[in-house]
């Protein structure tokens, strides 16, 4: 069985997953890397997150058991333009998958990290837990602490 963070913007989707079997043991989670079209403006991308990311239906879906998703914040207008990207992924999660939510300083905190921590100390924080620099993207990095942080949420609620 799976867990899944995502993280996203409106130019592309993070995906990483962690594997709770014994044979994943030792290995890198699976990182997938959805890109939008680069055809017009966020809305138009926003419009296309169906089309890339795997359906609600799809297998891919069939041992992912929760996913985190980043709630975004923003300034201005981003908060509403990343609000819609959330909305088309949620559309492509199944029903029966538990999906929660977490603020950047929730999974921040969930990671001993400062809310307002850099990229960098994020970055270095992946680096640690795994025990290499994976060729990864920093939102493929903050989807992973995203589904760290929802493994330790989980654990949390079981005990």
């Amino acid at each position: 069985m799976k867990l899944a963070g995502i993280d996203y913007s409106t130019h592309c989707i993070d995906v990483v997953l962690l594997d709770d079997s014994p044979a994943a043991a030792g290995e890198l989670p699976w990182w997938i890397q959805y890109n939008l079209p680069s055809v017009g403006n966020a809305f138009e991308r926003t419009r296309e997150v169906a089309e890339v990311l795997p359906a609600r239906r799809s297998v891919f879906w069939d041992d992912v058991y929760a996913v985190a998703i980043e709630e975004a914040f923003g300034y201005g207008g981003s908060a509403a333009k990343l609000m819609r990207v959330q909305g088309a992924i949620l559309s492509c999660i199944p029903r029966d998958v538990t999906v929660v939510p977490l603020a950047p300083a929730r999974w921040r905190a969930s990671a001993g990290l400062r809310a307002q921590a850099s990229k960098q100390e994020v970055r270095e924080w992946v680096m640690l837990a795994l025990g290499t620099d994976p060729p990864w993207t920093q939102d493929a990095c903050d989807a992973y602490c995203l589904v760290r942080a929802l493994a330790e949420k989980l654990e949390e609620v079981e005990v």
